[in-house]
């Protein structure tokens, strides 16, 4: 079942429905019976009454694989947004309690924690979140608070503690024979362990080139520094972050490469998060030590100015700003 679900959210552009038709066709014509019946037809003399009525019934069946077709792209679209990582809503983990056997009182202190959470999250104090989610699984060990927990974890670029949730996650969902989430969770879980081995692959290092000096950013995000592409290196260390803000265009990604100078403390620290044209949290990396490297990297939904914020130690720190 999962595996169905899996290549269904696939399908879900009119090119791959070109494709899964154009193998349906072949295979068909890969048959004994289709090939004999229309080269019989061709070779028998049709009148006008046979071939009109084989026209209708060919129409009739492509209006019946039209109509198949769009319903599982549909299908595909709702499989895809109930699939997308994101935090579980309320109703999942209403749903969820509902069937599990626990306390009544000790369901809804989890609910409540669950609750809690969300509205942390939307305003992007993880750490209090997680501290709420952490709460709701005392209670009641739930698919949805782990899950959450997982997606908070990859947002954090945690993702060592993030495959530690999803996995459990998994464990509940594949107990309750939930489906859907086993798919939602797989999704994540490869996302996670994409970023591991990003995190413990060699970092790339910054082209060669001259190194522009990297401008003063704004002190809030209205009064972002526009930045463009390319090498810079940091003048200035930032106590408090410091803004900037990019051109990107959708299906583009907004990739920063940054590595600590050599001459600077073993615990000195270099942080920075990235932002969407709403101004909403998308993800961070940070680094310490010296000749750290690392690199954070968010995929643009729409057009529009995307920004970043440069925390830690700035000055001495190259920066390797790209669109990809």
């Amino acid at each position: 079942m999962n595996e169905l679900i899996k290549a269904l959210i696939n399908i879900k552009d009119p090119f791959t429905l070109l494709a899964f038709l154009a193998v349906v066709v072949l295979l068909a014509l890969r048959t004994k019976a289709v090939p004999e019946l229309f080269f019989g037809l061709l070779k028998d003399k049709l009148t006008k009454e046979k071939f009109a009525h084989l026209l209708h019934r060919m129409m009739v069946y492509g209006l019946a694989v039209f109509v198949i077709l769009a319903g599982l792209a549909v299908l595909a679209q709702i499989l895809a947004y109930k699939a997308k990582a994101q935090p579980s809503s309320n109703a999942e983990i209403v749903a969820e309690l509902k069937n599990l056997k626990a306390d009544e009182a000790t369901k809804q202190k989890a609910l409540e924690e669950y609750q809690k959470s969300l509205v942390l999250i939307g305003e992007n104090k993880f750490d209090e979140a997680i501290n709420s989610l952490k709460a709701s699984i005392d209670n009641v060990p739930t698919r949805s608070a782990e899950y959450t927990l997982a997606y908070i974890y990859d947002q954090q670029n945690q993702p060592e503690e993030a495959r530690k949730h999803a996995a459990k996650a998994a464990e509940l969902a594949h107990a309750n024979g939930d489906s859907i989430s086993q798919v939602k969770i797989d999704q994540l879980s490869k996302r996670i362990d994409e970023r591991i081995e990003k995190k413990t692959a060699p970092p790339p290092p910054i082209p060669s080139g001259d190194k522009r000096p990297l401008p003063r950013g704004g002190a809030v995000m209205e009064q972002a520094t526009r930045i463009s592409t390319g090498p810079y290196l940091g003048q200035e260390d930032h106590d408090k972050p410091e803004y900037y803000k990019i051109g990107v265009k959708a299906n583009q990604t907004l990739k920063v490469t940054f590595i600590i100078s050599d001459l600077t403390p073993d615990l000195t620290r270099a942080l920075v998060r990235l932002y969407d044209r709403d101004t909403s949290y998308l993800t961070q990396n940070y680094t310490s030590g010296r000749k750290a490297k690392e690199v954070v990297e968010y995929k643009a939904a729409n057009d529009g100015d995307y920004f970043l914020s440069l925390e830690g130690r700035v000055r001495g720190t190259d920066y390797f700003i790209s669109i990809e």
